[in-house]
């Protein structure tokens, strides 16, 4: 599954599980210290054939992805959109 997410530098990059996403000019907001999650949604898949049209919370431990999981409407309404 990839989900798409706004945070940190923003040029079509494919980040896993684990990796440490980068920050440029171009990025959006800033780095963080601790646990925290941003909001995304998944893309179309073309093998699996996945279409949700939920949304997710992507898990960062500062600039490490550690995760991901559905969000509920409950996470969804803690936002400021």
């Amino acid at each position: 599954m990839s989900i798409q997410f706004h945070f940190g530098d923003t040029y079509h990059h494919k980040y896993r599980v684990g990796d440490t996403i980068s920050w440029s000019d171009r990025a959006i907001g800033s780095p963080r210290k601790g646990r925290f999650e941003i909001p995304g949604y998944p893309e179309w898949c073309q093998t699996c054939k996945l279409d949700d049209e939920g949304y997710y919370l992507v898990q960062f431990d500062g600039d490490v992805i550690i995760g991901y999981r559905e969000a509920t409407e409950g996470d969804m309404e803690s936002f400021d959109w």
